[in-house]
């Protein structure tokens, strides 16, 4: 019965179905609640409901399509067990979204507690991993720390007339400080386009990158539009993940960057004469979140 049956597939499948590529949360907040509109989501999807598939085979020989309630949270308990709780409610989401949605499983608690970890890397360590990289890499660091900038925003950041900033209410205050910095944009995740800023310098040695032409670059199952010849995206986050713990002896990952980049931009807005729940709002906008308790993980060194 289950001899020509892909889990994988199956998986896949089911997400596909829910899916809509470019669908603005935003513009259509209802239908956002009925399909997945990024690619992260989907591919995050997908890996989640593979493992629930496998699972499903091996304890109770069933297919995906046929799991109920009582075999999503027997999987749920088991993993609540064994995995950290993002494990645990990205398996929950997963199952909620594509299969039981008209009963959904309430919030289900991991036995494994998630000791916050503070990510970002001090002024002296980013230093130091410049100065041992080779110059694309040790630009890269250089430009995601200063913008806060994924992986994947150095390979579609943009001059400001390349792109049109995503429609959302940005308040006035985004980068007060940095007036004498040079502004860009970034496609990001959730297809949310942006402004950041970069210093002078940098501006100027990521233009010297420029490409006669865009090209379109692969990041995961997306295709993005790149304009300048940066290192970006899985190409950064191996290199980088390599350099770090040769260096450092240990890595937070190129997402490390990005805390480090929000720290600072905390403590910059506090300068400029904001309470600290305002510089937290106007540096969610900074991020790309528009979402305190997001952009509060990130600022763990309190």
């Amino acid at each position: 019965m289950m001899k020509n049956y892909d889990p994988g597939i199956a998986a896949k499948k089911l997400v596909i179905s829910n899916t809509q590529h470019g669908l603005s949360r935003h513009k259509f907040p209802e239908l956002a609640k009925e399909k997945i509109s990024g690619v992260l989501t989907e591919v995050a999807h997908v890996s989640s409901l593979t493992q629930y598939a496998k699972w499903l085979i091996e304890t109770k020989e069933k297919h995906l399509k046929n799991s109920n309630i009582a075999d999503a949270q027997k999987y749920l308990e088991y993993k609540a067990s064994t995995c950290l709780q993002s494990t645990v409610s990205l398996a929950r989401q997963s199952i909620n979204f594509h299969i039981l949605r008209a009963s959904p499983i309430p919030f289900v608690a991991a036995k494994t507690a998630t000791i916050p970890k503070d990510r970002a890397y001090t002024r002296k360590q980013i230093d130091l991993l410049v100065e041992m990289a080779h110059p694309a890499l040790g630009l890269a660091i250089l430009l995601a720390e200063d913008a806060g900038l994924r992986e994947m925003e150095l390979l579609s950041i943009a001059e400001v007339l390349s792109l049109n900033e995503s429609d959302r209410p940005w308040c006035q205050e985004r980068f007060s400080g940095r007036s004498d910095d040079v502004a860009f944009v970034v496609w990001g995740k959730g297809r949310l386009v942006r402004q950041v800023r970069l210093s002078e310098s940098l501006a100027e040695r990521m233009r010297e990158l420029l490409r006669p032409f865009p090209v379109r670059v692969a990041h995961r199952t997306a295709h993005l539009i790149s304009h300048f010849e940066l290192l970006g995206g899985h190409l950064l986050s191996s290199q980088f993940g390599r350099l770090s713990m040769h260096i450092l002896g240990f890595s937070n990952g190129a997402h490390g960057l990005r805390h480090s980049f929000a720290q600072r931009r905390r403590n910059e807005l506090l300068c400029c004469g904001f309470s600290l729940d305002e510089a937290v709002l106007i540096l969610s906008q900074e991020l790309g979140h528009f979402s305190i308790k997001n952009t509060i993980a990130y600022l763990r060194d309190e």
